[in-house]
């Protein structure tokens, strides 16, 4: 019987952290179903997300929970009436909402059942390991912008801009014709992102937000803000944003409250959660962004960062690398 490796979540007491709550066992590789794909995954990525679901243990009503949210892999075999995808080819499996969330399986195991409609090809020329980013934060990015709707010309404010998302959208951002100020707390960060194409870098633990965004924009603030961080730095985002401007806040990194001054309520600026499963509900978006997506990656327009590739047996390693403070890209296990 052939087996392969797997990271089970074996405890699941709140609190505890995420290399002492997993562990590396085998499992017995299965056989397709019909219209379905076993995937050898050769990449596997650790995303918040997977640290957060292992902390709080949502995946405890799951037998044999393996967590993992995205990464890439090889069609190692298919299943009666597969005609879309051959062993031996290259594909990222959608994982996140069916398997890791659906059923507590997900990318962090060698061998992974994938419906051939959750499989998606990506040209040869993407690398493996953008290959293996291509789902959670380009989808997330893609799905705030077209969102957003943002003119030409006109500023994006966000939070966070030294992180995998902040650059992405800087990239994309960039690439539509729309100009980004980018908060940071980390001085070393401000040439980087000016480099990669932010048109303003604030630092927020030196410099006065508000009044650096009026002088860059010539009073009329920004046309609207993104925030993964939540908490006060909501309120410092809202203040900088025009009347009537959204704000979209899609994570909850500091906490789990918005704080919001009322003046800037006052001016009908709206401030609401974004969320990427709600936006994907619809069909017409997904088949937009899956229409765009794969020409972005192929000419370099997005290029997710890469902290560090660590081997899958190495998972302690790894978790610990990818919680470090200070931490710019995602930490990869190669399998």
């Amino acid at each position: 019987m052939e087996v392969g490796r797997a990271l089970e979540q074996v405890s699941f007491s709140v609190g505890l952290e995420p290399e002492e709550a997993l562990r590396l066992v085998l499992k017995p590789i299965p056989k397709p179903s019909p219209g379905h794909a076993i995937v050898r995954m050769i990449i596997s990525v650790i995303n918040p997300v997977d640290i957060t679901f292992i902390k709080e243990c949502r995946l405890s009503s799951f037998s044999g929970a393996i967590p993992g949210s995205e990464g890439v892999g090889i069609v190692h075999d298919v299943g009666e009436g597969v005609t879309g995808f051959q062993v031996g080819e290259r594909v990222v499996p959608v994982i996140y909402w069916d398997y890791f969330v659906g059923k507590g399986q997900g990318a962090w195991q060698d061998f992974i059942e994938i419906a051939e409609t959750d499989l998606i090809s990506l040209p040869e020329s993407v690398t493996d390991e953008a290959a293996s980013l291509f789902i959670i934060s380009p989808w997330t990015v893609f799905g705030l912008l077209k969102d957003l709707a943002i003119p030409r010309g006109e500023f994006l404010l966000q939070t966070a801009g030294g992180s995998v998302i902040g650059r992405l959208v800087i990239q994309l951002a960039k690439h539509w014709g729309v100009k980004t100020i980018s908060l940071i707390r980390r001085e070393e960060l401000r040439q980087e992102l000016l480099d990669l194409g932010s048109d303003e870098v604030i630092n927020s633990s030196k410099e006065d937000v508000l009044a650096r965004v009026l002088d860059i924009t010539q009073g009329r603030r920004a046309f609207a803000g993104i925030d993964m961080i939540a908490g006060m730095s909501t309120k410092v985002v809202a203040s900088a944003v025009r009347d009537y401007g959204n704000v979209y806040v899609y994570g909850m990194i500091s906490s789990q409250d918005v704080v919001v001054a009322a003046h800037d309520l006052m001016r009908k600026v709206n401030v609401t959660f974004w969320n990427l499963t709600r936006y994907l509900k619809s069909k017409e978006r997904k088949q937009d962004l899956l229409a765009t997506l794969p020409g972005l990656f192929e000419n370099k327009v997005l290029t997710p960062l890469v902290a560090n590739k660590v081997q899958f047996s190495h998972y302690k390693k790894a978790l610990l690398e990818s919680m470090a403070s200070g931490r710019s890209g995602k930490v990869l296990l190669l399998h």
